[in-house]
């Protein structure tokens, strides 16, 4: 899970968040698609009073996990849409960022750019070479 993701159930609402309320809801749930909880939210202060649970092939198992599947990848693709206009020459519209033959051949002779992660696997080979 991301340093992003992480942020975000810190931001989830407290009891608080509606004034006069003693009813407004908090997530005390958060479901992980995977055989493991990510360190980053195994750690205490990760977000306080929220159970994660990880679910081994939990996106054939559990409605939610499935939707947030859809709206993960759906919203992966638009914002390979953007880059693809910003860094053309990579042709993100078209692999969406996975490592294909094509993908991995444009980093080798360009080199990555600005969002590539140089964490990732494939993207550090490419350009170790």
């Amino acid at each position: 899970m991301s340093t992003a993701a992480l942020k975000l159930l810190r931001r989830l609402p407290g009891p608080d968040v509606r004034e006069g309320s003693s009813s407004a809801s908090r997530a005390a749930l958060v479901l992980v698609d995977g055989p493991f909880v990510p360190p980053l939210l195994q750690r205490k202060g990760g977000a306080e009073g929220v159970t994660v649970t990880a679910v081994k092939g939990g996106d054939g198992l559990c409605f939610s996990i499935a939707a947030a599947s859809v709206l993960a990848k759906v919203t992966r693709d638009r914002l390979m849409q953007c880059y693809h206009k910003r860094w053309p020459a990579y042709n993100f519209a078209k692999h969406k960022g996975y490592p294909t033959a094509e993908h991995i051949a444009a980093l080798r002779k360009l080199g990555p750019c600005p969002i590539h992660r140089l964490t990732f696997g494939p993207v550090r080979a490419a350009v170790s070479k």
